[in-house]
């Protein structure tokens, strides 16, 4: 799935009355469009381990050892929220 969208998965967590929940996110780069990606996902992936939310970006953010910034990611959603 990697390999033929080129995008990268994390997970989020927002914030509820009772506590936190756990959200798979799915930002990725590219052309591919959002219904593309969700039905790549659904013919391939348990419905628990598909993406919830698809946010594209124009590039992904990384560490200074090339690693995804998960935290940039997470910190760039919540402010859009």
């Amino acid at each position: 799935m990697r390999r033929q969208h080129q995008k990268f998965t994390t997970k989020l967590r927002a914030r509820r009355q009772e506590g936190f929940v756990s959200v798979i996110a799915l930002f990725y780069t590219g052309a591919a469009e959002e219904d593309a990606l969700a039905a790549h996902a659904g013919a391939h992936l348990a419905r628990y381990k598909q993406p919830r939310l698809y946010l594209r970006r124009a590039a992904i953010p990384v560490t200074a050892n090339g690693k995804v910034n998960r935290r940039s990611l997470r910190e760039e959603w919540k402010a859009t929220r």
